[in-house]
């Protein structure tokens, strides 16, 4: 550090250099200083933003990355995540590239993942990454690309996001709608859903045989106004569009449903409304 006349301090570089007199001797000392206040600010500048930076990764609960094109999708930049989920220290990591964390099927993915990136500047997929004990894991990966101001390409900015638990809610809703399909394909009682307009959405198989129809989609195909030309007197449907609309559904109600061909199926009709999350009638 200088000091000012006023005694205020400021940083320096000082270039010097000895000076010789006549007899080769010391004779004095030359120098030049040069105030670095400016790159000093800058460095620091540069040091808080890349700790803001840092924070913000480390907050995150996924993986963050930034690639090199240049070195062939060398890691530059990753959050604590990415050690973490990856099971690799901070010090293998900055000696991988993105390759290293997939199988010969997953490298040429991300190939042409990386290829489409280039193309068209931003890209999603989702990839079996492994973990270093071997491990693996499903994730949603999304990338940016990030060019100079020539428009080469510098970085591939991304982020990783850990896919288990919506693939494991998908495998429950998908067994879930199985059972449903299967109760509703082999119940012995007639199954239906239709608007209240009438139009029939679905019918199982049983529903369709009790009216003499071969199959629920004969039954569609055949009934061109839906569950309206089920009901042998219209009047009776009316009420039981009443009945839903002010008490959102009915028990044990006794109806005549008309059959195929044209007789009338005493039934028992137990109904209810079926809403969305806005409260609309589905």
């Amino acid at each position: 550090l200088a000091r000012r006349k006023d005694g205020s301090t400021f940083p320096c570089v000082i270039y010097s250099s000895l000076v010789t007199g006549a007899d080769g001797g010391p004779a004095g000392i030359r120098g030049i200083l040069t105030d670095i206040t400016d790159q000093k600010d800058m460095a620091r500048a540069l040091r808080e933003e890349k700790e803001f930076s840092d924070n913000i990764g480390n907050a995150l609960n996924d993986i963050f990355y930034v690639l090199s094109v240049e070195k062939g999708g060398l890691l530059v930049r990753w959050n604590r995540a990415c050690s973490e989920l990856s099971g690799y220290s901070d010090e293998e990591l900055a000696g991988m590239t993105v390759f290293d964390f997939f199988d010969a099927g997953g490298r040429q993915a991300q190939e042409e993942f990386l290829g489409r990136l280039m193309a068209e500047g931003s890209a999603s997929m989702e990839a079996v990454a492994i973990r270093k004990d071997g491990s693996r894991k499903p994730y949603h990966f999304s990338s940016t690309l990030i060019r100079d101001d020539e428009g080469n390409p510098l970085y591939v900015a991304g982020i990783g996001r850990d896919m288990s638990e919506l693939i494991a809610a998908r495998e429950s809703l998908r067994e879930s709608e199985e059972r449903y399909r299967q109760i509703f394909d082999h119940a012995t009682e007639g199954i239906f859903q239709s608007t209240l307009e009438g139009n029939l959405k679905s019918v199982n198989p049983a529903f369709a045989r009790m009216y003499g129809y071969g199959s629920p989609e004969r039954l569609r195909e055949e009934l061109a106004d839906g569950t309206i030309d089920l009901y042998f007197d219209p009047a009776e449907r009316d009420e039981v569009i009443r009945r839903l609309l002010e008490d959102g559904a009915v028990a044990g109600m006794d109806v005549r449903f008309k059959r195929r061909d044209g007789s009338p199926l005493w039934i028992t009709l137990n109904a209810h409304v079926v809403r969305d999350t806005g409260g609309r009638i589905l």
